[in-house]
């Protein structure tokens, strides 16, 4: 009976994995997907990536090196770019988030520290000294508060910036930059909060009065390796994908699993868990505004969506029950035999 029972438990188990995992959503709202199998073209829409110049003083896009060329190695899926140290180059991705919400994931290696600080993606305008932007860094150790990723950004002209670490969660050594081994940093921007993840797991994010800055500007775009002022980042890349939405954890989740098709280890961090309460804001005058276009087939979605979960949790349950309840009677009778 035992046995059984593990069998039918073992099966409800893998049965809700799957819905959880149907229910997650990586296609929709897909800008951009990079695979860099030798070539950097977007995948969504075919367009191909634009070589741009980076460093102390230049303006994003000016000061490209000729000469400056990328090499390919093997990647969590596939190949993967390398942005070597002494390049003077990165990429212009020639994309742009419709709104305020958005989503950046991406495998990383880093093969040396280069630097201060050196940026992995960074999403602002041409002359980030008087627009707002918003950038990722990989790993730091004890080099801007962090032993890991780093999710910043700042408004155009002001001192003021609004950084999101990783917490307590220390994911490097006392004498490394980070464990020179691949890992999925994501950056999921929703309106003023951010959330940084790691391996698809969420490790820090906005609170108290913290806010992420809005990125302004007609030339905004997102720039792999390349901004104004920093040294050039020095690792490879792999499978970039940026959404025009904020994807939820179980997303995140689903696109780790997707996408690590090597199956490199990952991070070992404890979950970090969101705060209960927030400093009090003042009321939003449109929180009792009428719905958008959309926003009630979007509630009614998720209504849906968790009735269905709920169902088959309980049709789930009933097996088991029924299951153990069976095998006991069978059980008895062989005993009264």
């Amino acid at each position: 009976m035992r046995k059984k029972f593990l069998t039918v438990a073992a099966t409800a188990v893998m049965t809700m994995s799957m819905l959880m995992s149907a229910f997650a959503d990586t296609k929709s709202d897909l800008i951009a997907h990079y695979g860099f199998d030798e070539d950097t073209k977007n995948e969504v829409t075919g367009e191909e990536a634009t070589q741009t110049g980076k460093g102390n003083g230049a303006k994003v896009g000016a000061d490209a090196v000729a000469g400056d060329t990328f090499t390919y190695e093997e990647g969590v899926n596939g190949k993967a770019i390398v942005l070597a140290k002494g390049n003077k180059d990165g990429l212009n991705l020639n994309v742009k988030a419709k709104g305020d919400s958005y989503t950046v994931s991406v495998w990383t290696k880093t093969s040396e520290f280069n630097g201060f600080a050196e940026p992995l993606i960074w999403y602002g305008g041409t002359d980030q000294s008087t627009q707002s932007w918003v950038g990722i860094w990989p790993g730091l150790n004890d080099k801007w508060a962090s032993g890991g990723p780093v999710l910043g950004g700042a408004e155009g002209g002001k001192p003021d910036r609004v950084e999101v670490l990783a917490g307590t969660n220390k994911l490097t050594t006392d004498d490394t930059m980070l464990s020179f081994d691949w890992h999925m940093v994501t950056a999921v921007v929703d309106g003023e909060t951010g959330k940084l993840y790691w391996d698809g797991q969420l490790v820090g994010m906005t609170t108290g009065d913290a806010k992420m800055y809005k990125v302004t500007g007609d030339d905004k775009s997102f720039y792999l390796a390349a901004n104004a002022w920093d040294v050039p980042f020095s690792g490879s890349v792999d499978e970039l994908y940026i959404y025009d939405r904020a994807l939820s954890s179980d997303d995140i989740k689903e696109l780790y699993e997707a996408t690590n098709v090597a199956g490199v280890e990952s991070a070992k961090i404890e979950a970090y868990k969101e705060p209960e309460t927030r400093k009090p804001q003042l009321a939003d005058p449109n929180q009792f505004a009428a719905p958008q276009d959309g926003e009630d087939a979007e509630e009614e979605k998720d209504n849906t969506m968790m009735y269905v979960i709920i169902a088959v949790v309980v049709v789930v349950v009933v097996i088991v029950v029924v299951a153990v309840a069976t095998s006991s009677k069978k059980k008895n009778s062989k005993n009264e035999e």
